[in-house]
């Protein structure tokens, strides 16, 4: 399953640019079910480093949310597919 990677640039990734220098196709990101986020309780956050980067996209992340639920997993390791953008202009991370 692919999947986007949104809200980077509201996320801590702008203050450490060291982390944006080292993404590339193949790193290896970590996602986590965040069942009390009060926007979403189906978000998965994304991490890096155990720096939250974004979250999955909402139509992704429900379905995504209900099957890590249904199998008792709160965290899933995932790897980027595709960078767009950069940290200044909305960038996507599509990963899978």
């Amino acid at each position: 399953m692919r999947a986007s990677v949104v809200g980077i640039t509201f996320c801590e990734i702008k203050y450490h640019m060291e982390l944006w220098n080292q993404m590339k196709i193949g790193t290896e990101l970590m996602m986590e079910r965040e069942p009390t986020n009060p926007r979403d309780p189906n978000a998965v956050k994304v991490t890096m480093s155990e720096i939250h980067i974004g979250y999955i996209e909402k139509d992704v992340a429900k379905e995504l949310s209900q099957r890590m639920k249904e199998h008792d997993v709160t965290h899933r390791k995932c790897k980027i597919f595709a960078i767009r953008g950069t940290p200044y202009d909305k960038p996507i991370l599509v990963v899978e």
